[in-house]
């Protein structure tokens, strides 16, 4: 995954990064959601069968690359600079990388919880209805990195932000109604401020980078992804026994956060083109 966004950052000019990683992150989402349906379908019945299709689906990515992934041409670049990891400039959306994969993993772990504790339904309803509600929030992110940031051709920084908005916004009334279709809908919306705000802030990330430390920039991104993963589902299921709507505050407080170096982000992009513009006499 580190060389796959490190690529795209390679064939994307500035102009076409964030809708670059949009696609890329859709084409993640739908996989995950395909892959799901696949191992839900086949691997109760036929596990060995579930590992044939994985083997297959690598072979098949295998001869994509072969064929059709060539690679970049590269000028002559400062190795020394363009090389150099800018930690001091990526730290920001690093940390925005790990606090809104935290909230969303927070809801993957309690949607089910939530409907069974607070609203009653039995374990059978939670799950089903909790898996339709995380189903339509992942097709919203899905439909908006995928078409709605190539439509809106917005700068990666207000993507970050709007989305980031967005996002809070959903989940402080998520937090806070009561019923089955109010938590469905917020949810939506919340897919939505998600696939606005990870594109624009992946694009960010790379446009903070050297040429030559995409890999290295994309490879810490992952690590920031996989501490956000772990920390949300431990976090949910021990906020969940202080109450059914606990870790969904929690969730919009680490979005909060989010929201808050997001704006501080676009705020000093907008500043740094200020100072680069030229100005006349």
């Amino acid at each position: 995954m580190p060389a796959a966004q490190a690529y795209m950052a390679d064939i994307t000019t500035p102009a076409q990064r964030a809708g670059g990683m949009g696609v890329l992150g859709a084409a993640i989402g739908l996989g995950a959601i395909l892959g799901a349906a696949l191992a839900w379908q086949i691997a109760p019945t036929d596990p060995a069968w579930a590992f044939a299709i994985v083997a297959a689906l690598a072979v098949t990515a295998l001869a994509n690359l072969l064929l059709f992934a060539k690679e970049p041409v590269r000028g002559a670049r400062n190795m020394s600079v363009d090389a150099r990891l800018p930690l001091a400039r990526i730290w920001p959306l690093l940390m925005i990388t790990v606090v809104s994969i935290s909230a969303y993993s927070i809801l993957q772990q309690v949607t089910a919880l939530r409907l069974q504790d607070a609203l009653g339904f039995t374990v059978e309803e939670s799950i089903s209805r909790a898996g339709a509600a995380l189903m339509a929030t992942a097709i919203a992110m899905i439909a908006v990195q995928a078409c709605a940031i190539r439509l809106f051709r917005w700068e990666p920084a207000r993507l970050l932000g709007v989305g980031a908005v967005l996002a809070v916004v959903s989940m402080l009334i998520c937090s806070m109604v009561n019923s089955y279709v109010e938590i469905f809908g917020t949810l939506v919306v919340l897919g939505i401020g998600l696939g606005l705000m990870l594109p624009g802030n992946l694009a960010s990330l790379s446009l903070r980078t050297g040429a030559d430390a995409q890999g290295k920039a994309a490879g810490i991104n992952v690590v920031a992804q996989g501490l956000g993963q772990a920390i949300g589902p431990l976090a949910g299921a021990a906020l969940h026994r202080i109450s059914p709507q606990a870790p969904f505050v929690a969730a919009t407080i680490l979005l909060t956060i989010a929201c808050a170096v997001a704006i501080y982000t676009w705020r000093s992009t907008k500043q740094m083109k200020g100072l680069l513009e030229p100005r006349g006499i």
